[in-house]
């Protein structure tokens, strides 16, 4: 998924998109489930913060784990499904965590 393509789901949400906003949970570090060096993990999370404060979400960092590895992580309001999924593909992510505030749900990347 490149910037552009980010960008036009932005644009076209802004217009009038009717598809619910809710919470997201995404993390950009170890792509695919598989552990990565720290220093990329890093760059990966840094990527990650830089684009969502592009985008202008509203955004907090967090940290968690995945499969029993920990990871930094992001907590995005006023995000899509459709936009989660596609900043998830774009970090090579297997899963992330949308819904409304008060009904999380973990939804498969691919």
């Amino acid at each position: 998924i490149t910037m552009s393509i980010l960008r036009a789901m932005v644009i076209e949400t802004l217009r009038g998109n009717n598809e619910p906003r809710g919470v997201g949970i995404l993390s950009a570090e170890n792509p695919r489930g598989i552990k990565g060096e720290e220093h990329l993990n890093q760059e990966r999370h840094n990527d990650l913060h830089d684009l969502l404060i592009k985008l202008g979400y509203d955004f907090h960092h967090t940290e968690g784990e995945y499969l029993g590895i920990p990871e930094r992580a992001v907590v995005i309001n006023g995000i899509t499904m459709s936009e989660l999924k596609a900043l998830a593909q774009r970090f090579q992510q297997e899963s992330f965590l949308f819904g409304p505030r008060s009904e999380l749900r973990l939804y498969s990347a691919h």
